[in-house]
């Protein structure tokens, strides 16, 4: 947290003890913090003003996000952009810092196309170790800095910059793409690329790409784990009918059944703890399709495909219900089912068994 004060010393020329050092604010020295932490980023002919209160790393955040210039005005917004950007090492640990992140946002959402090019090519250069950072990664918003980067980059598709942006989009996807399995299975990396497949417009390409590539490759194996599962349920629930379709497909006739057990991946998944949840969904989107609530038009081959595969879980989960009702994953999938048979209650049946609350999810 002390890096973030530290970082911006030297743009705002504070007079400083002669202990400061990086080595210092590195370490939280105390001192550190409240000898810088006394100034605000504002400026008097040149020089810092008096403080306005006792901050703290996040209320220093949020101060530099407020006052940091929306365009380029040829002073103190550029002067900030440059010096946050002439040293790459370390824009990116302000990116890494938990409360950094925010101000390399705004920088972000305030930038111009060729500082977003700047920022895009510094990023690249990490991607893959940000996106498994546990502070630029955290929560369910994903990587804060890739990610609003890249949702900067997409904006605005009339552009005559697009083209560019685009160049930038593509770029930046090969790393992901070629680490999607490893992000996928992250504790935070995992909403990354949960927000990639939930994309629409111009990113719908890159969508395709991580379901086509990664998804769909290892969809038995990372439906049965704790967080990459949670990727695979919103590439059903987002994923083009063509794409959606081809992983049914791969769920019910992709994989070989054991030779000990003659199991095949339908029953792995049903008695899983995270798999479980991948077939709540997989009757969802049955459902939906059936009902013509889906968003592509479907033909009747192709509903009568969808019809099938609910039947087939039907049989499958009737078969060992006695096993089933032993488990509230088991029982919520049951529960599916029968609200799949009344007409107008089938367009929930998915999607209401799902809890994200921590105590009845187990991921």
């Amino acid at each position: 947290m002390s890096s973030f004060f530290w970082s911006f010393s030297f743009i705002h020329n504070v007079r400083r003890p002669t202990w400061w050092s990086v080595s210092s604010c590195q370490k939280k020295d105390k001192r550190c913090l409240n000898a810088y932490s006394s100034w605000t980023p504002g400026r008097n002919n040149g020089q810092p003003i008096a403080p306005i209160f006792p901050s703290t790393p996040k209320q220093s955040s949020v101060l530099y996000k407020e006052q940091y210039p929306i365009a380029s005005d040829g002073g103190i917004h550029d002067e900030i952009f440059r010096k946050m950007v002439e040293d790459r090492e370390l824009f990116l640990s302000m990116c890494r810092n938990m409360f950094g992140s925010f101000f390399v946002q705004r920088m972000v959402e305030c930038s111009n196309p060729e500082e977003q090019e700047i920022v895009m090519e510094h990023l690249i250069t990490d991607m893959f170790a940000l996106c498994m950072d546990k502070s630029a990664c955290r929560g369910k918003y994903g990587c804060r800095v890739v990610q609003s980067t890249i949702e900067k980059l997409s904006e605005d598709p009339e552009k005559e910059c697009y083209n560019q942006r685009l160049i930038l989009l593509q770029q930046s996807m090969v790393g992901i793409t070629r680490n999607c399995s490893q992000l996928a299975s992250n504790e935070f990396a995992n909403y990354f690329v949960q927000h990639f497949v939930k994309c629409n417009g111009a990113m719908e390409r890159f969508r395709d790409v991580i379901i086509e590539q990664c998804l769909l490759r290892n969809l038995l194996s990372m439906s049965q784990e704790k967080y990459a599962s949670h990727a695979v349920e919103v590439a059903f629930h987002c994923a083009p009918h063509r794409l959606a379709f081809e992983m049914m497909e791969v769920i019910f006739e992709g994989y070989i059944p054991q030779p000990e057990t003659n199991r095949d991946a339908l029953d792995i998944l049903l008695f899983h703890q995270y798999g479980n949840y991948v077939i709540q969904q997989m009757i969802n989107i049955c459902c939906t399709a059936i009902m013509g609530k889906s968003e592509s038009r479907l033909g009747a081959k192709e509903i009568e495909q969808y019809t099938q595969w609910l039947e087939r879980i039907k049989e499958r989960v009737a078969r060992n219900s006695h096993r089933l009702e032993r488990f509230s994953s088991g029982n919520k999938i049951i529960e599916a089912l029968q609200a799949s048979a009344t007409i107008g209650a089938c367009r929930w049946a998915g999607a209401n068994t799902r809890r994200k609350e921590a105590f009845n999810d187990p991921r």
